[in-house]
């Protein structure tokens, strides 16, 4: 080894980058060219999770020297052993410069494997680090360049979703990402809250679609936006569903949604249903549950039933687990009852019921909601004097056990007051007594509708 090289890796060593830069810039090319790859992996190997700009231009330098296609194997090689944002975006930017030298089989792998690779990394380091959240956005940009430059067909799907549910949309290091989601996923929910909120430092250019398309694909993406919802603290992402749903529902209009549209809108209902049962969320949720309702509406009887249907299953078998499931389940019940009177409502009755007849909650008092909803539904069934055979059925699979169920639990209140000897029938002194009242007046009046509609 020259002294050359021995000097500079010497500089490298004791971290005199911007000594070593000057040294390399000096030196000749013939023999930089020499010693090139062994540079880009000592000096690639000292890159961490703090920015040093004098590291930067040291590897911007050395990427001039050498061949392409060794400049973009040692690359390849310094991403996959070293998780370093800052690296990537200088190296990606390098990899777009020689790519046109690049044999067609390694331009080949380049566009199949690297974006993964990336990603992959990139959400390494944000499990292990959420501070690098902003230098992330500012890869992206190189992301994209690179993607479309190569013709790379990968949309950094993960990345995107991760950046969009932590950023506002108004930070700056976000406008590569929105350009970018506007060419790529036009109908993402960010992009319908910028246009909603009109920030002066971004501006997004919407694209004309077809009211089907956008029916259908406003409503996909919002849904998988959603899946990752946990709670309240998601604030952005709370008002980010709200601009996409008051735009969703500009776009539906008047229109009445077909059978061909449930999938999509079951699943967008079902991730709604997390944002409609956090009371913590006040106006906000019930903004998204008065869209909820409007956007349920827009579909036929037909299909209407059947999404309900639906989605009263999947809380009941708890393929959908929510916190307040009794309240959800509750509210479904009443959306249901809403429209009885319709034959496609009523055709569906039986099916509603055998989801609702296992369904049963310890704390009464805390699943009021829940139990006052089925006592309604039965009452209005038997005021419509509908089915007399499934009320029959109603009365003894769970008007009959309820009430027992009931009786039950005031028992327990009871013993728990035993030393207030003045306790007769239902009442309960010294106790919050509302909810059970309540319980307690509906389950009395349904018996006395069903009784009455049997005899």
């Amino acid at each position: 080894m020259s002294s050359f090289s021995l000097e500079l890796l010497d500089l490298i060593e004791a971290e005199k980058y911007s000594k070593a830069k000057e040294k390399i810039e000096d030196g000749k090319q013939n023999e930089i060219d020499l010693i090139a790859a062994d540079l880009l992996l000592r000096i690639g190997s000292c890159f961490g999770h703090e920015k040093r700009k004098d590291l930067e231009e040291l590897m911007q330098t050395v990427l001039r020297f050498g061949y392409p296609t060794e400049r973009v194997a040692i690359g390849e090689q310094l991403i996959r052993s070293n998780h370093s944002i800052h690296l990537y975006r200088i190296l990606l930017a390098g990899f777009v410069v020689d790519f046109d030298a690049l044999p067609d089989e390694m331009k080949n792998n380049l566009r199949k494997d690297l974006p993964q690779l990336i990603e992959e990394n990139v959400l390494k380091i944000l499990e292990q680090n959420e501070e690098q959240i902003d230098e992330v956005a500012a890869l992206c940009a190189h992301l994209f360049t690179f993607s479309n430059y190569t013709c790379a067909r990968y949309d950094f799907a993960d990345i995107v979703g991760t950046l969009v549910r932590a950023l506002p949309p108004t930070t700056p290091s976000m406008a590569t990402l929105l350009i970018h989601l506007s060419e790529r996923r036009p109908f993402h929910p960010v992009l319908q809250h910028v246009m909603a909120i009109q920030p002066k430092e971004l501006t997004v250019v919407p694209q004309v679609f077809s009211k089907r398309i956008l029916q259908k694909n406003l409503a996909l993406e919002l849904g998988e936006y959603l899946e990752v919802f946990q709670g309240g603290e998601q604030m952005l992402m709370v008002d980010v569903t709200i601009s996409a749903l008051q735009s969703l529902t500009n776009h539906i209009g008047f229109d009445h949604l077909d059978a061909s549209f449930i999938p999509t809108y079951t699943k967008l209902f079902g991730n709604l249903l997390k944002i409609c049962q956090d009371f913590e969320l006040n106006e906000k949720r019930v903004k998204v549950m008065r869209y909820f309702a409007k956007i349920l509406d827009s579909f036929d009887f037909s299909p209407k039933v059947l999404i309900l249907k639906r989605l009263i299953a999947l809380l009941s078998t708890q393929e959908l687990k929510l916190d307040k499931e009794a309240l959800v389940i509750a509210w479904m019940i009443d959306l249901y009852r809403r429209d009885l009177r319709s034959d496609e409502f009523k055709a569906e009755l039986g099916s509603i019921w055998s989801l609702l007849f296992p369904l049963r909650y310890h704390e009464m008092i805390e699943a009021t909601s829940f139990y006052v909803a089925v006592y309604c539904l039965a009452q209005q069934q038997a005021l419509m004097k509908c089915n007399p055979g499934l009320m029959k059925i109603i009365e003894i699979d769970w008007l009959k056990p309820v009430h027992q169920q009931l009786s039950d639990f005031v028992e327990l209140i009871k013993r728990r007051q035993k030393d207030k000897p003045d306790v007769k029938n239902f009442a309960v002194p010294d106790y919050d007594t509302s909810n059970l009242n309540l319980l307690i007046s509906s389950m009395e009046m349904t018996e006395n509708y069903v009784k009455e509609f049997l005899c």
